[in-house]
């Protein structure tokens, strides 16, 4: 480093504005606390990200199920053998069977 701050005179002049930064401990704090926030948005942003994600599946997964019951039904099985076959109580296999909009 010493060689590079000797031979360049940008370099020497960076490196003796970072000293001069590094001793001032309020901009120390300064910088750490815009990193901290930075941090903590990043976070906020992946835990946004995979809540939707997770709920986007959930949203799959329950749309599939509706499929396979109205498809179930289709086919003429009745309700309680629905229920079982898809983990469903009757009452939810019903209400999948009255909402054709879904």
């Amino acid at each position: 480093m010493a060689s590079l701050i000797k031979n360049d005179a940008n370099i020497k002049r960076m490196y003796e504005d970072y000293k001069r930064v590094m001793s001032d401990t309020d901009m120390v704090h300064y910088f750490q606390s815009l990193e901290k926030k930075e941090a903590d948005e990043l976070n906020r942003l992946y835990n946004a990200e995979d809540k939707g994600l997770a709920k986007g599946k959930a949203e799959g997964e329950a749309q599939k199920q509706r499929k396979m019951v109205k498809s179930m039904h289709a086919e003429g099985l009745d309700i309680a053998t629905i229920a079982r076959i898809a983990k469903l109580s009757e009452a939810e296999v019903q209400q999948i069977i009255d909402n054709p909009a879904e």
